[in-house]
């Protein structure tokens, strides 16, 4: 009840600064959850891609393979497996030319 009374004070009898303070912390709060969860879903994307890459590849599919490892936006997760896959894909569209 205290805090109620405090925030009541402040909004008829002050300039709203506590309410001001108290929105912005809330709206931080909002936009670094975003990020973070646009982030995770991000991550989440691209692993999927890689394993996707990895099926066609396997399938012999190469141009497809090299066209979703380009989709990838954290290159970060892509290892060593990934780069050779990309590096026989790149050579073995190279020589269909």
């Amino acid at each position: 009840m205290h805090d109620f009374e405090f925030l009541v004070e402040d909004f008829f009898e002050g300039q709203c600064l506590k309410l001001r303070e108290f929105s912005k912390l809330q709206d931080n709060i909002i936009t670094e959850y975003g990020a973070k969860a646009r982030e995770e879903y991000y991550l989440k994307i691209d692993k999927d891609r890689i394993e996707e890459a990895r099926q066609k590849f396997k399938n012999k599919n190469f141009e497809r393979s090299i066209e979703i490892y380009q989709a990838i936006e954290c290159k970060g997760l892509l290892n060593d497996l990934d780069n050779k896959i990309i590096e026989f894909c790149e050579h073995h569209r190279s020589e269909l030319k």
